[in-house]
């Protein structure tokens, strides 16, 4: 597992790795931090948690109970490691599945 902080010591991803088919393939999580403060602002929070640190904490938390539901229906054979982190896996370039489609636009899903 690695963790990447920003130069204000935030963490802005967390990869792992998992083998498929005796093949190391590694996802990375990089969650939206001012996503989540826009739509804690949309709520009726204290304004004194309406800060980007507190954006951060609630995003990896976020974060942390999807990837721990995702790890349930794994190991509970209702889905495939890469049927549900598809989206995460990152390629040689560094850059994740979801960046390269939401790079091309919607032109692979139309093939």
């Amino acid at each position: 597992m690695n963790f990447d902080y920003n130069d204000d010591g935030i963490l802005r991803a967390l990869t792992f790795r998992m083998d498929l088919d005796d093949v190391p393939i590694y996802f990375s999580l990089t969650p939206d931090f001012d996503g989540v403060l826009r739509a804690m602002r949309k709520t009726n929070a204290p304004k004194n948690l309406l800060t980007i640190e507190q954006a951060c904490r609630v995003a990896w938390r976020i974060e942390k109970d999807w990837l721990e539901a995702q790890l349930a229906k794994i190991e509970s054979g209702l889905a495939s490691p890469l049927q549900l982190l598809l989206p995460y896996a990152v390629a040689k370039d560094g850059s994740t599945f979801f960046q390269k489609i939401a790079a091309n636009g919607t032109k692979l899903l139309m093939q």
